[in-house]
This record gives structure tokens, sequence and C-alpha cells, in this order.
């Protein structure tokens, strides 16, 4: 399964895709402009059950289901047509899209960050 991790600027995306990922990402590093960078993480799903049928059938190889997560940079209107046009081009590749909504700090408003980004 391919997931994309969306959302404004400082909401925490990347804090969250390296927590599932366990990769160390650069966190608030994204301006803006053409140099948007897309990370990429995968990690194995364990399955008890295909645990068991490795145990009983004893494959050569036991394959576990994966999660490819995309972590993609917020935009700010200061993408390039070719930026832009770039980024929704790697969005179309994914399956779900998981929205990051910021909920910390004194000026937090996550449902006005969602209708703001619905608009």
């Amino acid at each position: 399964m391919k997931v994309g991790l969306i959302g404004r600027p400082g909401s925490g995306k990347t804090t969250i895709f390296n927590m599932l990922t366990g990769l160390e990402a650069e966190v608030g590093g994204y301006t803006g402009g053409d140099k948007a960078e897309i990370h990429l993480g995968v990690i194995k799903v364990p399955d008890e059950r295909i645990d068991r049928l490795s145990e009983i059938f004893q494959p050569k190889k036991t394959t576990y289901a994966e999660i490819r997560f995309t972590d993609f940079p917020a935009t700010q209107g200061k993408e390039t047509v070719k930026a832009a046009g770039d980024l929704l081009a790697q969005m179309r590749e994914v399956e779900a899209m998981a929205l990051v909504l910021r909920d910390f700090g004194p000026s937090a408003d996550p449902l006005k960050d969602l209708a703001d980004l619905l608009a």
C-alpha cells in the first residue's frame, strides 16, 4: 500500500513520517520553491498468520505486506508550474492520503487549517 502524508507547513508531517518509518528525515526545512524534497520510507507489516504459515510450509522466502509512505512537502504558493506539476504527478502514485493537521502550540486551530485546505 502507498500512503501520502499531506498538510500545511509545520503541521508535523515529517515528524509523523519519521515515527512511522524509523527514519530521520530533516523536519521543518522546506521553504517552498523548486527544491521540494519528497521523503520516501517503507515498513514491513508483521503478521502472526504469515509467521505461522511459514512455520508450517517452510518456504524459501517469507514476504510480509509493505506500506510505502511518501512525505510530501507543504506547498506555500511559491512553487513554479513545473514544481507543482511534478508534485501532483507524485501524488497520483499513492493509494491513500493522510492529512496531518497541527494541534499543538498556542495558535493551533486544526479546524481552520482543514477549512483552508479544503477551500
